[in-house]
């Protein structure tokens, strides 16, 4: 994905603290990002904001929206790989067994 961003020009930011987030013009159109990292705090403004950081996200804290879901006790791994696979590409499949499960997407 990195890569795929960098491509298309989009700045990373690494290392930086979302301190606030709100609404930059009255038209609703714009978001201010305010960010904190090492040299300060300092606002961006952004046509739109995405919350990609998972249950205990920081994004949706500051806007105040809820999690209805639940979290899970169990320890979870994603792989990325490329497999040989017979089953419908189009679905996602789970494997249940004593010694726990596999999902495939």
């Amino acid at each position: 994905m990195r890569e795929r961003l960098l491509a298309l020009g989009v700045d990373i930011s690494w290392n930086k603290k979302i301190v606030a987030i709100e609404q930059a013009s009255s038209d609703g159109i714009d978001v201010g990002v305010t960010v904190e990292d090492e040299s300060g705090q300092y606002t961006h403004r952004h046509g739109y904001v995405i919350g990609c950081d998972g249950a205990h996200s920081a994004v949706r804290k500051l806007i105040d929206s809820k999690f209805n879901g639940d979290t899970y006790d169990s320890e979870f791994l994603v792989v990325d790989v490329h497999i040989r696979w017979a089953g419908n590409k189009n679905e996602a499949h789970t494997f249940l067994s004593a010694k726990g499960y596999l999902m495939v997407m």
